[in-house]
C-alpha cells in the first residue's frame, strides 16, 4: 500500500492545501516522548520566518493524559494563532494515501525504537526529518534519506525541516533515497 507513486491530490484538496506550499507532517498518537511539542514549537517558528508550509499532526489521544496532552497542543497552535497553517488531524484509516500527500514527515521522538512511520514515509518517496535517537538512525541515515537532529530541539528541529522546505531537490533527493532502503 506504501509506495511512491504520485499523490492525486485528494489528501490536499481535503485540507485545502494550496499545490505550492510544502507538506509537512507528524504521524503517531499523542503520547508522552513523541516530540509533538517541539514539532508545534518548530512549525510556530517556521511560519513566523515566512516558511511556505503547511503542517499537520495526523494521530488521537488514546487515554486520558493524552487528551490533557492534546488539548494543551492545540492552545499552543490557537495562542500563536496559526491555525489555519498547523490542523490536527486525529486518527486517521487513510495513512498510504497521508503518506503519499505529504512533503515531509517528520519524526520528533525523545527515543523512538523503530518508529514504522519511517519505513511507510521511505517507502512512499517522502523526505523525512527525525531525532537522532532510539533506533531511528538506524532506519533513516542523515543526509541519505533524511535530516537527523537532536532530540527536544525545536530550534534544531526547525532549522531541518526549513532546509528541506526550501530545497525542492533535497526533498526529491531524500525521497527516492528512502524508497530505495525501504
Amino acid at each position: 500500500a506504501f509506495n511512491p507513486q504520485d499523490s492525486d491530490g485528494s489528501f490536499r484538496r481535503q485540507l485545502g492545501v494550496p499545490p505550492d506550499r510544502v507538506m509537512v507532517g507528524m504521524v503517531g498518537r499523542i503520547g508522552l516522548g513523541k516530540g509533538h511539542v517541539h514539532f508545534i514549537d518548530a512549525a510556530i517558528r517556521l511560519l513566523r520566518h515566512g516558511a511556505n508550509a503547511q503542517f499537520v499532526i495526523v494521530g488521537d489521544a488514546q487515554i486520558p493524559e493524552e487528551s490533557t496532552r492534546l488539548a494543551l497542543l492545540r492552545r499552543q497552535v490557537k495562542d500563536a494563532q496559526v491555525e489555519d497553517r498547523i490542523g490536527f488531524l486525529g486518527f486517521r484509516h487513510d495513512m498510504p494515501q497521508i503518506m503519499r500527500g505529504l512533503d515531509i514527515l517528520v519524526l520528533a521522538s525523545d527515543a523512538e525504537p523503530c518508529g514504522r512511520v519511517l519505513f511507510e514515509a521511505m517507502a512512499s518517496g517522502r523526505a523525512i526529518v527525525a531525532t537522532n535517537s532510539g533506533g531511528t538512525p538506524e532506519i533513516v541515515r542523515d543526509g541519505s534519506e533524511g535530516l537527523l537532529v537532536p532530540p527536544r530541539d525545536p530550534e534544531a528541529l526547525a532549522a531541518a525541516i526549513r532546509k528541506v522546505v526550501d530545497d525542492p531537490v533535497l526533498r526529491q533527493h531524500l525521497g527516492r533515497a528512502g524508497t530505495v532502503r525501504a
